[in-house]
């Protein structure tokens, strides 16, 4: 009879035995805690995309144009992926694009970002905004900082600022009134194309208040009634844009963009025959205008030609209109 070993522990058998069944439940626990952790960091980013999916979605709006309006004036093209619309999705991203190049090569005086800029207009614009120095403008007078942004097609906002800051500066010059009108009504304009009525006119009310203002200060200046004119005219108020140009060619009688202006006002009302005879006025001043430079006097007489050309189509004067269409296509 064997001699039982009074210390089963040390068994060399048993003691094998209990190392591989420790080493199976070692790396049974390993497996699992590795699983684990895979299964919550998975779980980790799962719920983090989760939230910046919830956070995007509260971030857009929920309408296609909203979500366009708003990629266009903030400057971002975050806004651009909220658009469902592939279409209209793919013709935000680029204005958006180009609009965050333009301010990177403003913030950082940089005219070179400019080269990378689609928008011909906003390429232009973006190089004459450094190229006038407007990093440092920010430290002198209001009036010349407003003059500067009165060339950027995306500061809207600025300008009125700065035309605001310089009224308070100044109360008295009637052209930075007239300035701050038209940068009112350009934002007016804006907002009301993409179909923020109620803002856009609020804007326009401000402006017409700018240009009353202005009045205060002279009542027979001409470029008062004309401005006011003109921002009645891109409101479609036809009658009122009417009213304010010929209050403007009594004090401007020799004027051809009076005329213009007013034949305008009148085509829009479909007032044929007077458009045509205030429009010839306005064309035989130019004319004789010896003292007008010669590139403008080519871009007048384009825009008259334009308003005879429409003129004489919608009175059925098909040789006339055909005349002016040649005119107009010989002026280089």
């Amino acid at each position: 009879m064997e001699p039982t070993n009074p210390n089963p522990v040390f068994n060399p058998g048993t003691n094998k035995k209990n190392i591989r069944l420790w080493f199976l439940v070692v790396f049974a626990a390993l497996v699992v805690v590795f699983f684990s952790i895979s299964y919550v960091k998975k779980f980790t980013e799962t719920n983090k995309v989760a939230r910046q999916n919830q956070q995007a979605e509260q971030k857009c709006f929920q309408s296609d144009e909203e979500n366009y309006r708003f990629a266009i004036e903030k400057k971002s093209s975050e806004y651009c992926d909220c658009i469902k619309n592939s279409e209209k999705k793919n013709s935000c991203l680029k204005p958006a694009e180009d609009s965050e190049l333009y301010n990177q090569a403003v913030k950082s005086s940089d005219i070179n970002i400019c080269k990378n800029i689609v928008n011909l207009a906003i390429k232009e614009a973006c190089e004459k905004v450094i190229e006038s120095g407007i990093s440092n403008l920010e430290k002198e007078k209001n009036q010349k900082l407003s003059e500067v942004y009165s060339l950027d097609l995306f500061n809207n906002g600025d300008e009125i600022d700065s035309y605001e800051k310089v009224i308070k500066e100044n109360s008295t010059n009637i052209e930075n009134y007239l300035k701050l009108a038209l940068a009112y009504n350009a934002k007016s304009l804006k907002l009301k194309e993409y179909e923020q009525e109620q803002s856009g006119g609020e804007y326009f009310k401000k402006a017409i208040k700018a240009i009353d203002d202005a009045g205060l200060l002279d009542k027979n200046n001409a470029q008062i009634y004309r401005v006011r004119a003109y921002i009645y005219l891109t409101n479609y108020k036809y009658p009122e844009a009417q009213k304010e140009t010929e209050k403007a060619i009594e004090l401007l009688p020799e004027k051809p963009y009076l005329y213009q202006l007013l034949a305008d006002a009148l085509y829009q009302q479909k007032e044929y025959d007077l458009a045509l005879e205030k429009t010839k006025i306005g064309l035989d001043l130019l004319k004789n205008n010896v003292s007008a430079i010669e590139a403008d006097k080519k871009i007048g007489e384009r825009k008259f030609y334009s308003l005879l050309v429409g003129i004489y189509h919608q009175m059925g004067d098909v040789m006339k209109e055909e005349e002016y269409k040649g005119l107009i296509n010989k002026i280089i």
